[in-house]
């Protein structure tokens, strides 16, 4: 059991945190998403396309009541619609600096809003806000110690340092998680801890650290990001949430591809470890391919509703590994000394089916591999990709993935739609009321 450790410290910094941005809710292109036919049914592309496959059993309407999971549509790439892009400002009111930050991302319900992490250095957070696409988030809650002076806690003595992972929100708790930027030896334990609420002006109010039992993953490849699962998969899950990371430095306790986790948001906090069922995970013998000895980069998931497919968002490595001087490596997109690729932003796509066939002792947590594997040109279509999102988060009411491409001193929060037409709640619409069939009013608000 792994007992916690709480601070009387303020969660206020004198210099950066975690900012909490709010988003807009996002409308989509009106595309129509048609089922298939079928219990292994992908979700059809755009109106007139062919589906990939049609089986056997009859169709249901995604999202209806008693219908089994298992048999709900896979989404295609046609089904993640590009939005367009926001602005994160450079400082708070308090002058910390959001620049080189957007990593620990997480989605703010009711407020609709993203928890953001400040400048790397300081590993503050900050809540901002989301506005319409091409304008500026508001920030509202400074950068601060969401872990109360807590966080080098997490692996006591590491000269490396610790980094915050990611952030969710459940039943009104503000769910943390951290990892060793470079766990050389391989010491850290403890992963998450909780908040009261998402109000980071509370103090005293901070528990943790907490590992997990009953994982199969490493310790650093369950502190990163985090996701719901949609309500209709909880009770085959046994959770109601995802928590994973994978690809850091010293990969041989970490994972070497996606990773994910099935937990329970409730049981963080208390003082005793947090029970975990791992459906995802690559340990360096069975390393998934895009990400053995390449290079390639993981910023977070999103399990979309009314669907079986688990998304992983990051960058994809084009060539093979090589570190040096970029004269002597063959893709190279750095002018420095170091490690050297060609990358894009890149979409893993799962069926969640799969994973389940994992948590039932059906299959190892390495054995499964995605359906399919997207590229993400809306945001940067040449080979030279930022090495690394910032963070990412998704809204699973609204069905909007936001992802944060790291821009360093201008960080960009770019929005996708999971457009699947018919699952309440996701209907597609415009800002204009589809008079011009303009999406650069996009916006988070209802018209």
């Amino acid at each position: 059991m792994f007992g916690n450790a709480r601070s009387s410290g303020s969660k206020h910094a004198a210099c950066c945190g975690l900012v909490l941005v709010l988003v807009p809710p996002a409308f989509a292109l009106p595309v129509a998403l048609d089922r298939v036919d079928g219990a292994a049914a992908d979700l059809a592309a755009v109106p007139g396309s062919a589906p990939l496959r049609a089986v056997e059993a009859p169709a249901t309407p995604a999202g209806e009541d008693g219908e089994e999971p298992r048999t709900l549509p896979r989404l295609l790439r046609e089904h993640v619609v590009y939005l367009g892009s926001f602005a994160v400002p450079i400082e708070d009111g308090a002058g910390n600096p959001l620049t080189y930050g957007g990593h620990a991302l997480g989605h703010r319900p009711g407020v609709n809003s993203l928890f953001f992490g400040c400048h790397d250095w300081f590993q503050l957070l900050a809540e901002v806000s989301i506005p319409p696409v091409g304008g500026t988030a508001t920030v509202l809650q400074d950068c601060t110690d969401v872990t109360e002076g807590t966080l080098s806690e997490v692996d006591p003595g590491d000269p490396n340092g610790i980094r915050l992972g990611g952030h969710l929100v459940h039943a009104g708790r503000l769910i943390t998680s951290a990892f060793a930027y470079y766990d050389a030896d391989g010491t850290q334990v403890v992963t998450h801890g909780v908040s009261s609420s998402p109000d980071l002006s509370q103090s005293g109010d901070f528990d943790g650290w907490y590992g997990f039992t009953g994982a199969v993953a490493f310790p650093r490849a369950l502190a990163g990001y985090m996701t719901p699962i949609p309500a209709e998969w909880q009770p085959l899950f046994g959770g109601p949430a995802f928590t994973g990371q994978g690809s850091l430095s010293i990969v041989g306790n970490s994972s070497d591809g996606p990773s994910a986790t099935v937990f329970d948001p409730a049981d963080v906090g208390g003082g005793g470890a947090i029970p975990g069922t791992t459906v995802v995970f690559y340990p360096i013998a069975h390393s998934h391919p895009d990400f053995e000895a390449k290079g390639s980069q993981l910023a977070g998931m999103a399990f979309p509703r009314g669907t079986r497919t688990v998304l992983f968002f990051g960058t994809r490595a084009q060539c093979e590994y090589c570190y040096g001087l970029p004269q002597d490596c063959p893709c190279s997109c750095s002018p420095y000394h170091g490690p050297h690729n060609h990358y894009r932003h890149a979409i893993w796509a799962y069926d969640a089916d799969h994973l389940l066939r994992v948590k039932n002792g059906e299959l190892e947590p390495w054995e499964v591999m995605p359906y399919a594997t997207w590229e993400l040109a809306d945001i940067h279509a040449g080979d030279c990709a930022s090495t690394r999102y910032g963070g990412a988060t998704f809204d699973p009411e609204a069905g909007v993935l936001y992802v944060v491409e790291d821009y360093g001193e201008n960080p960009a929060v770019h929005a996708f739609r999971i457009d699947v037409h018919g699952v309440p709640g996701l209907d597609p619409f415009f800002v204009d009321g589809f008079e011009s069939g303009d999406t650069s009013a996009w916006s988070s608000q209802s018209p």
